[in-house]
């Protein structure tokens, strides 16, 4: 059975990221930028998961993310 967990608060840490780097905050390191939106990422889709959701709702939520981030 799907848990009903809130979307907004589980993709705020990209959410921030996103909005941090398209007001210009520099980053020195582009691995270590890579990195974290790559945890950030695994993250959401491990809650997804644990919260019950299906394999295509995990995919269509991942790759939303994924487009925010590119």
């Amino acid at each position: 059975m799907r848990q009903d967990i809130d979307i907004d608060q589980l993709m705020m840490e990209t959410w921030l990221t996103v909005t941090m780097l398209k007001k210009g905050a520099l980053t020195p390191d582009g691995t270590a930028l890579y990195n974290k939106c790559v945890k950030q990422v695994e993250s959401v889709r491990e809650a997804l998961e644990r919260a019950g959701y299906d394999d295509a709702s995990v995919e269509h939520i991942t790759y939303a993310q994924c487009a925010l981030l590119g």
